[in-house]
């Protein structure tokens, strides 16, 4: 499955491109999301700090998601490096 992601910074929000939808995350909450990251799965993150977001990521993706096929923890793997990139691209930025 083909998964469109992309993002921007501006001023200091982040905004995350997923699949047509916008997601905007101010700049410390991205880091701390990020820094979470390294401890816990993208969906036990969110679903603590914003649980509206967990579902609409679940949703997006409920109606494309073939369970043989793709699973939700490689769906999760995905959307985490798809964060990761869009962190490494955020920090080039903030650096300027």
């Amino acid at each position: 499955m083909h998964i469109q992601s992309g993002g921007y910074v501006e001023d200091s929000l982040v905004v995350w491109q997923i699949e047509g939808e916008e997601i905007d995350f101010t700049r410390s909450e991205f880091e701390e999301i990020l820094a979470a990251l390294r401890q816990q799965r993208l969906f036990a993150i969110l679903k603590e700090m914003r649980p509206a977001l967990a579902d609409q990521l679940l949703a997006i993706f409920e109606s494309r998601l073939i369970p043989d096929v793709f699973e939700q923890d490689d769906l999760e793997t995905r959307l985490e490096n798809f964060l990761f990139h869009l962190y490494d691209r955020a920090r080039v930025e903030w650096d300027d």
